[in-house]
């Protein structure tokens, strides 16, 4: 099923497109002309050519929305009812998606999908173009004051190609990445002055390197996220992205219900982590700085998500395990009183899942 059509029309012309499948649900139909069309109209017919909805109103565009069963609509028809002559006309139709939530009481969940979204469109791009697929940690965001960063140290193997890309919610101006070596050297960057960064880098040796992503300038402190790609790595929908999102970010919401609750801000740690996880395999984050005060680790995952556990350990030789959530459900909470000398340890369990899950992880800060 084509979800656009054009044509270009005379005065007086309209085209008729028949035997559409709709599906079922509401859906938002529209024409709209170039800048010769001064006057679009659009009519909707079942399966009998019967007009069952219109938009003729004396306009350059028109727009009808139906809400019906599969096969209540059968056909469009839109027409150049006035115009300077030849123009192109475009008739769309669109399927109208639930209304997202806002996390209107939690506003760091805002700023948290705003730097997503814009994140998802470029790496969707890469993906489509390239053999690069998704890193097993695809996601990272943190809350970032101007010219902070976080980072992450990661092996990355020899002759294999990466791409990190990053972004910020809409305060942010600039936004840069740098990967080093072992030694600290700068061995791939883009420090140019914009906010959506991009660093492929194919390793001249397997080895450590640090990922870093710096908000170097921005109106205001940031939410800022950073893509993880790799050659043939994990293709993930962008549906699934959005629903980990969203589920980790409605367990958010119920945390911020009970108490003052933020991102988690101690500099170079992240505050956010999304991992690809298959059914009964775990991931930890290793020598975590929590600082001081009551933290709280939420996860949600995606439509594939059953069961996720989480578990919180002290770091050293034999890791103690200070709290845990093992119950069966996929919006697991862990709640526990920081000290700034200790390192931390995260677990995260896909417990049950259908397959291959994207989790992702929120780290806040209740004190």
């Amino acid at each position: 099923q084509w979800a656009m059509f054009g044509s270009i029309l005379g005065p007086g012309a309209s085209s008729t497109v028949t035997k559409l499948t709709l599906g079922q649900g509401p859906r938002v139909l529209l024409a709209a002309g170039d800048n010769d069309a001064q006057d679009v109209d659009l009519f909707v017919m079942d399966q009998d050519d019967n007009v069952v909805a219109k938009d003729d109103r004396p306009d350059a565009g028109a727009v009808v929305g139906v809400d019906g069963k599969a096969g209540d609509v059968s056909g469009i028809r839109f027409q150049n009812a006035r115009s300077r002559g030849l123009s192109l006309v475009l008739a769309a139709m669109l399927k109208v998606l639930p209304k997202p939530v806002e996390y209107e009481g939690w506003r760091p969940g805002r700023s948290m999908r705003d730097s997503m979204v814009r994140l998802l469109g470029p790496a969707a791009e890469i993906t489509q173009k390239t053999g690069l697929g998704f890193h097993e940690t695809p996601y990272l965001g943190a809350f970032l004051q101007t010219n902070g960063f976080s980072f992450l140290a990661t092996t990355l193997t020899a002759g294999e190609t990466y791409a990190f890309l990053g972004a910020g919610n809409e305060a942010a101006r600039d936004v840069d990445i740098f990967i080093e070596d072992e030694s600290g050297r700068v061995v791939g960057k883009d420090d140019k002055p914009n906010a959506t960064p991009v660093v492929v880098f194919t390793p001249a040796r397997t080895g450590r390197y640090t990922l870093k992503l710096k908000l170097a300038d921005a109106q205001a402190p940031c939410f800022c996220g950073m893509a993880l790609l790799r050659k043939g790595g994990w293709n993930i929908p962008v549906g699934n992205l959005d629903a980990a999102m969203d589920n980790m970010l409605r367990c958010c919401e119920q945390v911020a219900s009970r108490y003052a609750a933020k991102f988690l801000d101690v500099p170079g740690e992240w505050a956010v982590i999304g991992t690809i996880l298959t059914q009964g395999h775990s991931t930890s984050l290793s020598d975590i700085r929590l600082g001081t005060g009551r933290r709280v680790f939420t996860s949600g995952g995606d439509t594939a998500t059953r069961d996720i556990d989480l578990r919180l350990s002290e770091e050293g030789p034999a890791p103690r395990v200070l709290v845990e959530d093992k119950r069966s459900d996929s919006a697991p909470v862990v709640e526990y009183p920081a000290a700034d000398q200790k390192r931390y340890r995260l677990q995260i369990d896909d417990a049950d899942s259908n397959g291959g899950t994207l989790i992702m992880t929120a780290l806040l800060d209740v004190d």
